[in-house]
């Protein structure tokens, strides 16, 4: 597989599932390496270059675009389903920071809460923070299928390859998450409004206020 195809994926211009159905003697850990590889040969003029060769060979723009979530279809693929709501909190931006996840089963059953004061950190520092504890603990619970929900527009359109991450603090980590997400068989990331993602907040919020550096 050529490093082309991972800068494809970066740009949110081809989906996990397509890389995998085309290159099936590829595993997680193969494509993770492949990932991390293209990810230190990433600038903006390499994204930029594989948007538009995917887009001369399919003739689509940007409504075509695969993306980079992909949902289970409906009725799931059996194995364990899981719901992670993700939140980061901080007071200056950047300032005294946290983050806060609620993960649940598949009927909504809360079966994990993770709160940590994280330092000195923007709000995006924070919300990323928080989706990489969110992923790591739902791989650590064996989840198959997995969903993410999140305040942070901005948050999950980068994840979903609508925009592009420019800011160098924040691109590590979302090359840490991207490989972090082939953990798993299904993945998805939502937008949500902020009063649907009420306790993930309040728990980014008391890890600040407490100063709690454990995760819970």
């Amino acid at each position: 597989m050529r490093k082309f195809e991972a800068l494809r994926l970066l740009a949110g211009t081809l989906s996990v599932r397509a890389i995998m159905d085309e290159h099936p003697e590829l595993d997680g850990k193969a494509l993770r390496a492949l990932l991390l590889e293209a990810a230190d040969a990433v600038k903006e003029g390499e994204i930029r270059e594989a948007e538009r060769g995917a887009e001369k060979r399919s003739g689509k723009g940007k409504a075509g675009q695969t993306g980079f979530a992909f949902e289970a279809p409906e009725g799931g693929q059996g194995g364990v389903s899981l719901r992670v709501h993700t939140d980061g909190a901080s007071r200056g931006n950047p300032g005294e920071a946290g983050i806060g996840v609620v993960i649940e089963d598949q009927h909504g059953k809360e079966i994990k809460e993770i709160r940590r004061y994280i330092g000195k950190a923007t709000n995006n520092q924070a919300e990323y923070t928080a989706l990489l504890e969110g992923l790591k603990a739902a791989h650590e619970l064996s989840a198959d299928n997995l969903t993410v929900f999140a305040d942070s527009e901005l948050l999950v359109k980068q994840m979903k390859g609508e925009y592009r991450v420019k800011h160098p603090q924040l691109q590590p980590l979302f090359t840490q998450a991207k490989s972090l997400t082939l953990n798993f068989k299904y993945f998805n990331i939502l937008h949500v409004p902020r009063e649907k993602n009420a306790h993930a907040d309040a728990l980014a919020n008391e890890a600040i206020d407490k100063k709690i550096t454990e995760i819970r």
